[in-house]
């Protein structure tokens, strides 16, 4: 299934949650083979701009995000995940050639799970040439970031600029991957717990 934003002008679709009353302006759930290209997220509060999960099925594979602007997106406070785009438990899926920027809680941007991309277990996943950052003095949360590794971990981080995150530029717990030539600026660390059972790579 694929949603394509109309290339003659801009389809934006503009937050509508409000503190206590989070709503996510593309839910995915349960369902693979889904491409969203050329949209627009802004505004509002939120879990993630897209949240994509899959619980009922041991694995959903082939979602594919590009070219899509999410900004300026708020949560609730806490240990929430808030995300510009989080997939979780899904494989060979990608995130690329996309803009996502001030996607954190206000009112706790030192939340480690403020993230622009974040997968959730999987393989095979990646975040390729995209663009993240935040304008929060100081920075705010995790750049990109993959959490709870798999059995095989695989994954590719690729050609990224990633900009201004106060707890890293990249974190991830999987094995077996390949961080390519990012570009990190005014951020910490790229750091990784190296779970047992392979390495990632970097150049």
């Amino acid at each position: 299934i694929y949603f394509i934003g109309d290339p003659t002008g801009t389809v934006t679709i503009v937050g509508q949650g409000t503190p206590g009353n989070t709503i996510t302006p593309i839910e995915i759930y349960d369902s693979g083979y889904i491409h969203i290209d050329g949209m627009t997220i802004s505004n509002g509060y939120s879990k993630s701009g897209i949240y994509a999960h899959a619980s009922l099925l041991p694995e959903q594979v082939g979602l594919e995000f590009s070219r899509l602007k999410i900004y300026n997106i708020d949560g609730d406070g806490g240990n929430d995940n808030l995300s510009g785009v989080h997939i979780s438990s899904f494989s060979n899926s990608s995130v690329h050639h996309s803009l996502i920027y001030d996607v954190y809680n206000r009112q706790a941007p030192d939340n480690p799970n403020n993230t622009g991309i974040v997968f959730f277990k999987g393989h095979g996943n990646s975040a390729n040439y995209n663009v993240i950052y935040t304008t929060y003095p100081g920075g705010a949360g995790i750049g990109l970031k993959y959490k709870h590794a798999s059995p095989d971990g695989s994954f590719t981080f690729k050609g990224n600029y990633i900009s201004n995150f106060k707890l890293g530029g990249i974190q991830w717990a999987n094995p077996n991957g390949q961080i390519d030539h990012n570009y990190i600026t005014y951020s910490a660390r790229c750091f990784s717990n190296r779970p047992a059972g392979g390495e990632s790579f970097f150049n």
